[in-house]
Protein backbone atom coordinates (compact mmCIF):
# COMPACT_ATOMS: atom_id res chain seq x y z
CA UNK A 1 0.00 0.00 0.00
CA UNK A 2 2.78 2.44 0.92
CA UNK A 3 4.55 1.56 -2.31
CA UNK A 4 1.40 2.60 -4.22
CA UNK A 5 1.30 5.88 -2.29
CA UNK A 6 4.95 6.58 -3.04
CA UNK A 7 4.43 5.87 -6.75
CA UNK A 8 1.41 8.18 -6.76
CA UNK A 9 3.39 10.94 -5.03
CA UNK A 10 6.25 10.63 -7.53
CA UNK A 11 3.69 10.91 -10.36
CA UNK A 12 2.23 14.07 -8.79
CA UNK A 13 5.72 15.52 -8.39
CA UNK A 14 6.23 15.04 -12.12
CA UNK A 15 2.96 16.82 -12.92
CA UNK A 16 3.88 19.65 -10.55
CA UNK A 17 7.29 20.08 -12.17
CA UNK A 18 5.70 20.18 -15.62
CA UNK A 19 3.13 22.73 -14.40
CA UNK A 20 5.95 24.95 -13.13
CA UNK A 21 7.60 24.76 -16.54
CA UNK A 22 4.42 25.67 -18.44
CA UNK A 23 3.60 28.55 -16.07
CA UNK A 24 7.15 29.92 -16.24
CA UNK A 25 6.97 29.86 -20.04
CA UNK A 26 3.55 31.56 -19.90
CA UNK A 27 4.92 34.39 -17.76
CA UNK A 28 7.80 34.93 -20.19
CA UNK A 29 5.31 35.04 -23.08
CA UNK A 30 3.06 37.49 -21.20
CA UNK A 31 6.02 39.75 -20.48
CA UNK A 32 6.77 39.76 -24.21
CA UNK A 33 3.15 40.56 -25.08
CA UNK A 34 3.08 43.44 -22.57
CA UNK A 35 6.25 44.95 -24.03
CA UNK A 36 4.83 44.63 -27.56
CA UNK A 37 1.57 46.35 -26.58
CA UNK A 38 3.38 49.32 -25.05
CA UNK A 39 5.72 49.54 -28.04
CA UNK A 40 2.76 49.49 -30.45
CA UNK A 41 0.97 52.13 -28.38
CA UNK A 42 4.02 54.42 -28.66
CA UNK A 43 4.32 53.84 -32.42
CA UNK A 44 0.64 54.68 -33.02
CA UNK A 45 0.98 57.94 -31.11
CA UNK A 46 4.20 58.83 -32.95
CA UNK A 47 2.64 58.18 -36.39
CA UNK A 48 -0.38 60.34 -35.66
CA UNK A 49 1.77 63.18 -34.31
CA UNK A 50 3.96 63.21 -37.45
CA UNK A 51 0.99 63.21 -39.85
CA UNK A 52 -1.22 65.60 -37.89
CA UNK A 53 0.10 68.97 -39.15
CA UNK A 54 -0.50 68.32 -42.89
CA UNK A 55 -4.03 66.96 -42.62
CA UNK A 56 -7.40 68.68 -43.21
CA UNK A 57 -9.78 69.14 -40.33
CA UNK A 58 -12.18 66.44 -41.61
CA UNK A 59 -9.35 63.96 -42.02
CA UNK A 60 -8.09 64.84 -38.56
CA UNK A 61 -11.52 64.01 -37.11
CA UNK A 62 -11.56 60.62 -38.81
CA UNK A 63 -7.98 59.81 -37.85
CA UNK A 64 -8.56 61.02 -34.31
CA UNK A 65 -11.45 58.56 -34.07
CA UNK A 66 -9.25 55.79 -35.54
CA UNK A 67 -6.43 56.64 -33.14
CA UNK A 68 -8.73 56.50 -30.14
CA UNK A 69 -10.19 53.18 -31.27
CA UNK A 70 -6.72 51.71 -31.77
CA UNK A 71 -5.50 52.98 -28.41
CA UNK A 72 -8.63 51.66 -26.70
CA UNK A 73 -8.06 48.28 -28.34
CA UNK A 74 -4.45 48.28 -27.13
CA UNK A 75 -5.57 49.22 -23.63
CA UNK A 76 -8.13 46.37 -23.64
CA UNK A 77 -5.38 44.01 -24.77
CA UNK A 78 -3.17 45.24 -21.95
CA UNK A 79 -5.97 44.77 -19.36
CA UNK A 80 -6.70 41.31 -20.74
CA UNK A 81 -3.00 40.46 -20.63
CA UNK A 82 -2.81 41.76 -17.07
CA UNK A 83 -5.79 39.59 -16.06
CA UNK A 84 -4.13 36.54 -17.64
CA UNK A 85 -0.91 37.36 -15.77
CA UNK A 86 -2.81 37.65 -12.48
CA UNK A 87 -4.55 34.33 -13.08
CA UNK A 88 -1.20 32.79 -14.02
CA UNK A 89 0.32 34.06 -10.75
CA UNK A 90 -2.64 32.64 -8.81
CA UNK A 91 -2.27 29.34 -10.62
CA UNK A 92 1.44 29.35 -9.79
CA UNK A 93 0.60 29.92 -6.10
CA UNK A 94 -1.84 27.00 -6.18
CA UNK A 95 0.76 24.76 -7.81
CA UNK A 96 3.34 25.75 -5.16
CA UNK A 97 0.83 25.07 -2.35
CA UNK A 98 0.04 21.71 -3.92
CA UNK A 99 3.76 20.98 -4.20
CA UNK A 100 4.26 21.78 -0.49
CA UNK A 101 1.30 19.55 0.39
CA UNK A 102 2.81 16.69 -1.61
CA UNK A 103 6.18 17.18 0.14
CA UNK A 104 4.51 17.19 3.57
CA UNK A 105 2.47 14.10 2.76
CA UNK A 106 5.57 12.34 1.43
CA UNK A 107 7.46 13.29 4.59
CA UNK A 108 4.71 11.96 6.84
CA UNK A 109 4.54 8.74 4.86
CA UNK A 110 8.24 8.10 5.56
CA UNK A 111 8.23 9.08 9.23
CA UNK A 112 7.66 7.07 12.39
CA UNK A 113 4.64 8.63 14.11
CA UNK A 114 5.98 8.30 17.65
CA UNK A 115 9.53 9.62 17.26
CA UNK A 116 9.36 11.40 13.87
CA UNK A 117 12.52 9.56 12.86
CA UNK A 118 12.35 7.81 9.49
CA UNK A 119 10.49 4.48 9.43
CA UNK A 120 11.36 0.95 8.35
CA UNK A 121 10.04 1.30 4.79
CA UNK A 122 12.16 4.37 4.15
CA UNK A 123 15.20 2.70 5.71
CA UNK A 124 14.81 -0.25 3.35
CA UNK A 125 14.67 2.08 0.32
CA UNK A 126 17.58 4.25 1.44
CA UNK A 127 19.82 1.28 2.16
CA UNK A 128 19.14 -0.14 -1.30
CA UNK A 129 19.61 3.28 -2.90
CA UNK A 130 23.02 3.90 -1.32
CA UNK A 131 24.22 0.51 -2.53
CA UNK A 132 23.06 1.32 -6.06
CA UNK A 133 24.73 4.75 -5.91
CA UNK A 134 27.94 3.16 -4.66
CA UNK A 135 28.11 5.46 -1.63
CA UNK A 136 30.39 4.57 1.26
CA UNK A 137 28.66 4.55 4.65
CA UNK A 138 28.47 2.74 7.98
CA UNK A 139 25.38 1.10 9.42
CA UNK A 140 24.69 1.44 13.15
CA UNK A 141 22.21 -0.83 14.92
CA UNK A 142 20.92 0.15 18.37
CA UNK A 143 18.61 -1.90 20.55
CA UNK A 144 17.27 -0.57 23.86
CA UNK A 145 17.45 -2.93 26.85
CA UNK A 146 15.41 -3.18 30.04
CA UNK A 147 12.22 -1.80 28.52
CA UNK A 148 10.15 -4.99 28.62
CA UNK A 149 9.58 -4.53 32.35
CA UNK A 150 8.09 -1.08 31.69
CA UNK A 151 5.88 -2.36 28.89
CA UNK A 152 4.63 -5.34 30.91
CA UNK A 153 4.00 -3.58 34.22
CA UNK A 154 3.15 0.07 33.56
CA UNK A 155 1.19 2.21 31.16
CA UNK A 156 2.16 2.22 27.53
CA UNK A 157 2.49 6.01 27.52
CA UNK A 158 5.47 5.69 29.92
CA UNK A 159 7.17 3.33 27.45
CA UNK A 160 6.32 5.78 24.64
CA UNK A 161 7.82 8.71 26.56
CA UNK A 162 11.10 6.83 27.10
CA UNK A 163 11.29 5.88 23.41
CA UNK A 164 10.61 9.48 22.36
CA UNK A 165 13.22 10.95 24.70
CA UNK A 166 15.86 8.46 23.58
CA UNK A 167 15.09 9.19 19.91
CA UNK A 168 15.30 12.94 20.55
CA UNK A 169 18.76 12.68 22.11
CA UNK A 170 19.93 10.21 19.48
CA UNK A 171 18.95 12.78 16.87
CA UNK A 172 20.66 15.64 18.75
CA UNK A 173 23.94 13.71 18.94
CA UNK A 174 24.01 12.49 15.33
CA UNK A 175 22.45 15.46 13.50
CA UNK A 176 25.78 17.29 13.01
CA UNK A 177 26.59 15.52 9.74
CA UNK A 178 24.50 13.91 7.01
CA UNK A 179 23.39 10.93 9.06
CA UNK A 180 19.94 9.44 8.60
CA UNK A 181 18.15 8.01 11.63
CA UNK A 182 15.41 5.38 11.61
CA UNK A 183 13.18 3.63 14.11
CA UNK A 184 12.72 0.22 12.53
CA UNK A 185 10.99 -1.76 15.31
CA UNK A 186 9.55 -1.12 18.77
CA UNK A 187 12.80 -0.32 20.55
CA UNK A 188 15.28 -0.76 17.70
CA UNK A 189 16.98 2.03 15.79
CA UNK A 190 19.36 2.19 12.86
CA UNK A 191 21.56 4.98 11.57
CA UNK A 192 22.97 5.23 8.06
CA UNK A 193 26.08 7.21 8.92
CA UNK A 194 28.60 8.95 6.71
CA UNK A 195 30.88 9.61 9.71
CA UNK A 196 34.17 7.82 10.22
CA UNK A 197 34.29 4.90 12.68
CA UNK A 198 36.20 7.10 15.17
CA UNK A 199 33.53 9.82 14.94
CA UNK A 200 30.75 7.26 15.37
CA UNK A 201 32.45 5.86 18.49
CA UNK A 202 32.76 9.41 19.85
CA UNK A 203 29.06 10.01 19.36
CA UNK A 204 28.10 6.63 20.82
CA UNK A 205 30.22 7.60 23.83
CA UNK A 206 28.18 10.80 24.23
CA UNK A 207 24.98 8.74 24.07
CA UNK A 208 26.29 6.35 26.74
CA UNK A 209 27.29 9.28 28.98
CA UNK A 210 23.85 10.87 28.66
CA UNK A 211 21.99 7.61 29.32
CA UNK A 212 24.25 6.59 32.27
CA UNK A 213 23.25 9.81 34.05
CA UNK A 214 19.57 9.61 33.14
CA UNK A 215 16.90 8.08 35.36
CA UNK A 216 13.41 7.99 33.90
CA UNK A 217 11.02 9.17 36.60
CA UNK A 218 7.28 8.50 36.58
CA UNK A 219 4.32 8.06 38.91
CA UNK A 220 2.40 4.80 39.09
CA UNK A 221 -0.33 3.98 41.62
CA UNK A 222 0.56 7.16 43.50
CA UNK A 223 4.20 6.11 43.84
CA UNK A 224 7.24 7.93 42.50
CA UNK A 225 9.31 5.43 40.52
CA UNK A 226 12.47 5.59 38.45
CA UNK A 227 13.89 3.28 35.84
CA UNK A 228 17.26 2.83 34.14
CA UNK A 229 17.72 1.65 30.58
CA UNK A 230 20.79 0.88 28.46
CA UNK A 231 21.40 -0.27 24.94
CA UNK A 232 23.30 -2.72 22.78
CA UNK A 233 24.77 -1.58 19.48
CA UNK A 234 26.95 -2.59 16.57
CA UNK A 235 28.56 -0.74 13.69
CA UNK A 236 29.04 -2.43 10.30
CA UNK A 237 30.81 -0.99 7.29
CA UNK A 238 29.28 -1.13 3.84
CA UNK A 239 32.43 -2.72 2.38
CA UNK A 240 31.78 -5.84 4.50
CA UNK A 241 28.80 -6.78 2.30
CA UNK A 242 27.93 -7.01 -1.37
CA UNK A 243 24.30 -5.88 -1.09
CA UNK A 244 21.90 -4.11 1.27
CA UNK A 245 20.14 -7.24 2.53
CA UNK A 246 23.43 -8.90 3.42
CA UNK A 247 24.64 -5.80 5.30
CA UNK A 248 21.37 -5.56 7.22
CA UNK A 249 21.50 -9.21 8.29
CA UNK A 250 25.16 -8.91 9.25
CA UNK A 251 24.63 -5.83 11.41
CA UNK A 252 21.48 -7.26 12.97
CA UNK A 253 23.06 -10.62 13.89
CA UNK A 254 26.19 -8.96 15.30
CA UNK A 255 24.15 -6.61 17.43
CA UNK A 256 22.18 -9.51 18.93
CA UNK A 257 25.38 -11.48 19.53
CA UNK A 258 26.70 -8.41 21.28
CA UNK A 259 23.53 -8.22 23.35
CA UNK A 260 23.64 -11.92 24.24
CA UNK A 261 27.31 -11.98 25.19
CA UNK A 262 27.01 -8.75 27.20
CA UNK A 263 30.00 -7.18 25.47
CA UNK A 264 28.36 -3.78 25.72
CA UNK A 265 28.96 -2.03 29.04
CA UNK A 266 26.02 -1.63 31.34
CA UNK A 267 25.60 1.13 33.82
Amino acid sequence: MKEDWNNWIELLKGYTKESHKVLDESKIYLDSVTASIWDLDKQVKDIFEKCWLNLSSDTKKVLDWVKNEVLELLMNLYVLNDDIRENTDKTMECVEQWENTIKLFHEKLNRDKLTWLYNWDFFDKKLELYFLEDKEFNLIFIDLDNLKFINDNYWHNIWDDIIKEFAKNLNLIFWESKNELFRIHWDEFTIISFDSIDEINRKIGKLITWLSNRKFLFIHNWKNLNHKIWFSYWVSEKKESSNSEELYRLADSRMYENKKDRKIKRW
